[in-house]
């Protein structure tokens, strides 16, 4: 059987290995968001897809993230503004 690509490797034995690996599991992936200022052109499209991930500049009505780690219940929005953007100026990791 191969090793799980998603799977921290640990160098625990028996039961501190499981414990280890359920530690791990518990764990998710932070998706993180950022707009880049240079190609963003106010669309406002993201803000419309994600607002609780997106503010709007009031000067020129550029977008930037509130807060870079998007929380879990937001991931499906998120995606969705990435999508949308017409400037492909959105990026996640």
């Amino acid at each position: 059987m191969s090793a799980s690509p998603w799977r921290i490797s640990s160098s625990h034995s028996g039961s501190e290995a499981a414990t280890a690996d359920a530690a791990d599991a518990g764990r998710k992936h932070v998706v993180k968001v950022r707009v880049d200022p240079e190609r963003c052109q106010g669309h406002t499209l993201c803000a419309m897809r994600a607002p609780k991930v997106f503010e709007l500049s009031e000067i020129d009505g550029h977008s930037s993230a509130i807060n870079e780690d998007v929380p879990d219940d937001q991931r499906d929005q998120v995606i969705e503004a990435v999508r949308s953007c017409p400037e492909r100026a959105i990026f996640v990791s």
